[in-house]
């Protein structure tokens, strides 16, 4: 019986720390945006914003390791529609996440 019991809590610890991992693992950007960036292939340029769709949560949770100071002080949404319009070396200092211009 404690036997059953064991594999039980193990059990539940793993979907417990596989739903925890996943949680952070998210898109910024709404899913239909994020989709259509897939699709056309450009995951590279939107992986920050795009990360759950893009399958680059690995590589965000990293990189957000190496550059907690980098991030964007506008919301997401913002920051990516001044990166599409070209508008990055205007607002640079408040996309900095979004337009890549971290140190």
């Amino acid at each position: 019986m404690l036997f059953y019991f064991m594999c039980a809590l193990l059990l539940l610890n793993a979907f417990t720390t596989k739903a925890e991992e996943t949680e952070e693992c998210k898109d910024e950007l709404d899913s239909q945006t994020c989709y259509e960036m897939y699709e056309g292939g450009s995951c590279e340029l939107v992986s920050d914003v795009c990360a759950k769709t893009c399958h680059a949560c690995d590589a965000i949770t990293t990189k957000a390791e190496e550059t907690e100071e980098c991030k964007d002080e506008l919301d997401s949404q913002t920051c990516y529609e001044m990166y599409e319009g070209g508008s990055c070396e205007l607002v640079s200092d408040v996309c900095a996440k979004t337009c890549h211009a971290c140190a």
